[in-house]
């Protein structure tokens, strides 16, 4: 795995960057460091980043930030929120390389007390935060033709794992989907993922895979109990 640190100055703060080989993606691990990265945040209307007050590049209006999904957890204690980053010019080390390196950020809001905490950063085409349960949240990364990444982010420690989804072709059979999850365990199914998902059903909580065939047809879902440790695949009987 290769790293790569970026400091960078911004109103007499100094901002460690960490990037992670893996898909160019940045990952703020906390919990791992022991230390405090990127300092939790409060958002407020006026677009603040590590405390920091951003000159908003002389434009009435220009924000830093835009809130493009959010996800309540099935407790409604938290919030998990994807933002899609502006450029600025002064929060970027290598200018346009580095913001399209971190144009996406993944955090959690506190509900009741309105503190927010960011978790991720990642490229254009990291996808929506789900929960999976009340303390864990996923997202899919891109990792490569054929390839794609799965987070699941501890949100009270920020610890991390990452899964894989892979796709392959038989000859003269349908695609295939290979998924190594987070615990070591490997599933083959038929089909392409078309939407990765999840459930809570009482205090049971669900991964979901919408699958499609290759003309995108839908195909029967496949389902995933998560138990904290592992994944139990669930059968579905259709009479």
């Amino acid at each position: 795995m290769v790293w790569k640190n970026s400091l960078k100055k911004v109103g007499g703060i100094t901002l460690l960057l960490i990037a992670v080989g893996l898909s160019g993606f940045i990952l703020l691990d906390l919990g791992s460091f022991g230390v405090q990265i990127w300092r939790e945040a409060v958002v407020k209307e006026k677009d603040q980043l590590l405390g920091v007050s951003v000159k908003a590049s002389e434009k009435p209006g220009h924000r830093l930030k835009e809130i493009e999904y959010e996800e309540i957890s099935p407790d409604n204690l938290q919030k998990a929120i994807e933002y899609k980053m502006s450029f600025d010019s002064q929060l970027y080390d290598d200018y346009y390389k580095d913001f399209f390196l971190n144009q996406k950020i993944i955090s959690v809001k506190n509900i009741k007390t309105d503190r927010e905490g960011y978790v991720f950063t990642g490229e254009e085409k990291v996808g929506d935060p789900h929960w999976l349960g009340n303390d864990k949240i996923f997202f899919t990364t891109y990792c490569g033709t054929a390839c794609q990444g799965l987070y699941l982010v501890d949100t009270r420690s920020k610890e991390s794992q990452l899964a894989v989804i892979s796709f392959y072709f038989q000859d003269d059979g349908p695609w295939m989907t290979h998924f190594k999850d987070w615990f070591a365990g490997e599933f083959v199914f038929e089909g392409l993922i078309d939407k990765v998902t999840s459930s809570t059903v009482g205090d049971r909580s669900y991964l979901i895979f919408k699958m499609k065939d290759v003309n995108k047809n839908p195909l029967a879902e496949e389902r995933f109990l998560f138990t904290g440790k592992s994944l139990e695949k669930v059968i579905i009987h259709i009479d």
